[in-house]
């Protein structure tokens, strides 16, 4: 009963009475729980009248393949697809496989010098990159066509950020100036020059009220962005030495908001990760290793830094041996996990970006060989390798929904791939048992094709071998 059409439960049974049936089981399998539920006459009553829930949001569902299911659960047998088999084919088309792991998506080549910075817009619709050619360019995430070029730098650009709103862009760099300006007609809105020296990074804060930038004359400048009014200048200059001792300057590198504005944390080569507090302008040091690139996460439990292991020479100098990356917890200040992914059979490599995704479980890091790794920030488990490029990464970002990486290099393209995901449905662990013998001959044609249609989407794989229709279904396990 818990399956049967509104027709059935009528009396009155047709074909499309199992395509129904059916629908109902796909549900059960995508959301976890059949549409309806209750007492027998509850259960009766909903079939007949009640509209199946809608699926629900923190199941990432393809809202193509949710339409499929509606479909086929439409109360008139007349409104549902003309067969079973007309069902599954839309099913199948809705749910082809994602492109490999991996996978470049889109190759963007607007640039006559190298990539330096890019930033996906907030609404997820463009991106802009920041060029060595002295252009901050926008173009499409889907197409790639430029929309806009802006030529108000003088030299190379090394950092690009919009504003929370998508409505406005932040660029600097060798020219040691921050320009504001309209991303929808480049029209310039300030210049803030109080910077003597390259502007290395540049991060709207996420109420978008402040900016921050960092710079080679070894400050951070916290300022209005729409008067240039400076609200707090972090200076990086008293008593700075190398690693041999010796009296040094020390430019900051990179420069990250925590996500409730709070705090800043920024790098530097030799005073390693210090976090500025806005509220009570306390400067604490809490790390101190070389560190040029930095990211907190989304949920503002912790920092990601890159940095070196130091080795010394016969002479008793020190010098940068190998690359890692630390996550540091952003309250107690302890490192969480210290990640040596980067370190390969070459002598010599150089961590250059990273970047949290927006939930906070996974870190993508670029390096100096041209490659982006993907990996778990609490186990340090690599995910993918990227080289797609064929020189140094300069810099990576996430999509907003998480989906997708743009990674920038020196050879001079941008380019956006498709993202590992462990699962795409993530609720669904196993499918439910469920005796088949009433679907009766229907589910040797059409089993398989709904339980290919769940692994192609879920990446899972099914326990061999695949049920009869006589048998139940049985657990998924994970690719």
């Amino acid at each position: 009963m818990p399956y049967m059409a509104p027709e059935q439960l009528q009396g009155k049974p047709r074909p499309a009475s199992d395509q129904y049936a059916l629908g109902i089981i796909v549900y059960e399998w995508l959301c976890g729980e059949r549409p309806f539920n209750g007492a027998y006459w509850e259960i009766v009553s909903q079939h007949l009248s009640t509209l199946p829930p809608p699926f629900k949001k923190d199941l990432k569902i393809p809202p193509e393949v949710e339409q499929v299911v509606m479909t086929a659960l439409a109360k008139d047998p007349h409104h549902r697809f003309a067969s079973i088999q007309a069902f599954a084919n839309a099913l199948v088309q809705t749910c082809q496989p994602k492109p490999p792991i991996g996978t470049t998506l889109l190759t963007y080549r607007g640039h006559i010098g190298g990539a330096n910075s890019v930033a996906w817009s907030p609404d997820g619709r463009f991106i802009a990159s920041g060029s060595s050619d002295g252009t901050v360019q926008i173009w499409d995430v889907t197409t790639g066509a430029t929309i806009l070029i802006y030529e108000g730098h003088s030299s190379s650009v090394e950092a690009v950020a919009w504003s929370p709103d998508s409505r406005h862009i932040a660029s600097a760099g060798e020219d040691g100036a921050v320009h504001v300006w309209d991303a929808a007609t480049g029209n310039l809105l300030l210049i803030y020059q109080g910077h003597s020296s390259r502007v290395n990074a540049v991060v709207w804060s996420h109420r978008g009220t402040r900016i921050a930038s960092a710079s080679d004359d070894e400050t951070v400048q916290i300022w209005a962005p729409f008067n240039g009014r400076i609200l707090f200048t972090c200076h990086n200059t008293e008593n700075t030495k190398d690693p041999d001792g010796y009296e040094t300057d020390d430019p900051v590198r990179d420069v990250t908001w925590s996500p409730d504005d709070s705090d800043i944390a920024y790098a530097s080569n030799y005073r390693g990760v210090q976090v500025y507090n806005t509220t009570t302008g306390i400067i604490t040091r809490i790390s101190s290793d070389s560190v040029d690139r930095i990211s907190w996460s989304p949920d503002s439990k912790s920092i990601a830094c890159n940095g070196h292991y130091y080795e010394s020479d016969e002479d008793g100098s020190s010098y940068p041996a190998y690359p890692i990356i630390e996550v540091l917890d952003a309250v107690t200040r302890h490192t969480h996990i210290t990640y040596e992914g980067h370190i390969y059979d070459e002598f010599f490599n150089s961590v250059m970006a990273v970047a949290w995704s927006p939930d906070a479980i996974h870190i993508a890091s670029g390096d100096l060989k041209g490659r982006v790794q993907i990996w778990n920030a609490m186990t340090g488990d690599v995910l993918l390798t990227y080289s797609g490029h064929s020189d140094v990464v300069l810099a990576v970002t996430w999509s907003p929904d998480g989906s997708r990486i743009t990674s920038t290099s020196r050879d001079r393209t941008v380019q956006v791939w498709e993202l590992p995901q462990e699962t795409i449905f993530s609720l669904i662990a196993v499918i439910p048992k469920r005796p088949m013998q009433w679907l009766g001959p229907l589910m040797v044609d059409v089993l398989p094709l709904v339980l290919a249609i769940v692994q192609c989407r879920c990446g899972m794989l099914l326990q061999e071998p695949l049920c009869s229709p006589m048998e139940d279904i049985i657990p998924l396990r994970k690719r």
